[in-house]
């Protein structure tokens, strides 16, 4: 069949069409429907999680256990937040502190994670292992979140000195 036949065809449908629109009423409702289902909020996929203080390894006091026979200058924590645990080191340098850290467990990578006092924020985002890092870092109290797939982990109470 050719293109102007086709044409000609829907035309012609077209002028016989006797269909009636739907009443005002019909379609005031059928639209309510829709604008209240946009209305409702959707759930949070992010799981919420207060990681818990596991243990720490100060500089100059090695620990049992530790690998190293040498006392170092890092300060590590070991936090715990379900089946997820980050690993803190945190260093003195010249123009502050420089914090690592590495979250252990699925969901992590590209992640993103800060760093926030009352007065301020780092920000950066987590490699493919799940590791992380804020150079620069004045002392201070700190609550660190990192936010991955599904679970977000907060880690409050970070004294840096």
């Amino acid at each position: 069949m050719s293109t102007e036949k086709n044409l000609q065809n829907i035309l012609e449908l077209m002028r016989r069409d006797d269909s009636v629109d739907a009443t005002v009423d019909s379609i005031q409702w059928a639209g309510n429907l829709f604008r209240s289902r946009a209305a409702e909020p959707k759930p949070s996929l992010i799981k919420k999680l207060v990681a818990v203080f596991q243990m720490e390894i100060a500089p100059n006091n090695p620990a049992f256990g530790e690998r190293s026979a040498s006392t170092g200058s890092v300060r590590q924590i070991l936090y715990r937040a379900d089946e997820n645990a980050v690993d803190l080191r945190i260093e003195r340098e010249k123009k502050g502190f420089t914090i690592r850290g590495q979250v252990l467990g699925e969901g992590f990578a590209d992640a993103k994670a800060g760093l926030s006092d009352d007065a301020k924020t780092f920000e950066t985002i987590t490699n493919e292992a799940s590791e992380f890092r804020f150079d620069n870092i004045p002392e201070g109290n700190y609550q660190l979140t990192i936010r991955g797939t599904t679970i977000e982990i907060e880690l409050k109470g970070i004294n840096i000195s």
